[in-house]
């Protein structure tokens, strides 16, 4: 099964939402993605990643972005790698791994 859940599609999956879309980016709130019903989708595997979608043009390289999952005991937060001039220009998206749910 393939499916998104995004800013343009905030209920695209089966049991995962996003709460809302941060359209100016910043420090001053998160997008939050839940995955309800756990035991339920142990086969399922996500592909984590962020997009620069700004109006403003590339600012993914000085975003600061950082992502963190949680399963509310154990935390793992990544934030994103600085540029380089090995970077591709205009780069839009952080692919930042994937997540596979183990058990309950």
């Amino acid at each position: 099964m393939t499916c998104e859940t995004f800013f343009n599609n905030m209920n695209g999956c089966k049991d995962a939402s996003l709460n809302h879309n941060m359209k100016e980016g910043g420090i001053n709130g998160s997008e939050t993605v839940t995955i309800r019903q756990v035991s339920s989708n142990s086969m399922m595997s996500y592909l984590v990643f962020a997009d620069d979608n700004s109006l403003t043009g590339s600012s993914l390289g000085t975003s600061q972005a950082d992502i963190t999952v949680t399963d509310g005991t154990n935390t793992v937060k990544e934030t994103i790698p600085a540029f380089t001039e090995d970077t591709v220009a205009g780069a839009r998206y952080w692919l930042a791994g994937c997540v596979q749910i183990v058990g309950e």
